[in-house]
């Protein structure tokens, strides 16, 4: 944070959007990396290779501040979207939950550690349905006044 705060008090709406296009992006590594394995210059302990800096949990700091401070929507517009992203987020992580159940099932007997990661894919913290579903809980709950 230290490093990131005189960025985040500086940047304009267009970093902020560069940064997050980048950072969406890297949600989807995973799932380039099923077809192109290695293919972006990782190792095994980076899931994120040369966009090391751009991947990863931070993405939800920065998200959040632009939507606090760039989101020009109404309460009720702001609630109904919010509703919307969450359960769209929520489907696509059941949809891809009972997809994996098959992998689950004919896997079971297994230990290779890659068919465990499969199992999980779709409800890793750093997939593009959680950040769906973050986005709508963040519109909804920034709407509430205390």
């Amino acid at each position: 944070m230290p490093i990131f705060s005189p960025w985040i008090k500086n940047a304009s709406k267009k970093a902020f959007v560069f940064f997050l296009g980048i950072w969406i992006i890297t949600l989807f590594f995973p799932y380039i990396r099923m077809f192109f394995p290695r293919i972006h210059g990782e190792s095994d302990w980076n899931d994120f290779g040369m966009m090391y800096y751009f991947g990863g949990y931070f993405g939800y700091v920065i998200l959040g501040y632009f939507l606090h401070h760039y989101t020009l929507l109404s309460a009720n517009k702001s609630l109904l979207l919010g509703t919307f992203l969450f359960l769209v987020g929520a489907a696509l992580t059941y949809w891809g939950f009972i997809d994996d159940q098959d992998v689950f099932l004919n896997k079971i007997a297994t230990s290779n550690e890659e068919d465990w990661k499969l199992i999980e894919f779709n409800m890793n913290f750093l997939s593009p349905n959680i950040v769906i579903m973050t986005t709508g809980i963040f519109l909804i709950v920034q709407e509430i006044k205390v």
